[in-house]
């Protein structure tokens, strides 16, 4: 069993500037002032930013778990396909591998999902 890991306040602010200089970074592009910026994969309820240098954010969605590679510009389905994914956790230490809780209301689904690839398989942890 891994043990947890606890991060320091400098790596969830690096984490918080980062979702923020992506979301100003694209102009208001709709009415209102609003932008649709997310993946098309129903509404997200959490995201992880990879520690590693680049711009991989995934999000956990009501549908599954999606991956940009570009800063959230762009997104697609790496996963997960109908899972409420309620939490992500990106390895601190190895970038590809990425955790997923799920809602496990349903008795025939695990709780925790783990992918070693960045999302193109995963396996119940």
């Amino acid at each position: 069993m891994m043990g947890c890991k606890t991060i320091g306040l400098r790596h969830v602010m690096v984490g918080v500037i980062l979702v923020l200089a992506l979301v100003s970074a694209s102009p208001p592009a709709e009415a209102g002032g609003w932008a649709h910026l997310g993946p098309e994969g129903g509404e997200v309820l959490t995201f992880a930013v990879s520690p590693q240098p680049g711009e991989v954010v995934y999000a956990g969605t009501s549908s599954g778990v999606f991956r940009s590679e570009d800063g959230a510009k762009s997104w697609q389905f790496c996963g997960l396909a109908g899972e409420r994914v309620l939490a992500l956790a990106v390895d601190p230490t190895t970038a590809t591998r990425v955790y997923a809780g799920v809602d496990n209301t349903r008795p025939s689904v695990g709780g925790v999902f783990v992918t070693t690839d960045g999302g193109d398989t995963w396996s119940e942890a």
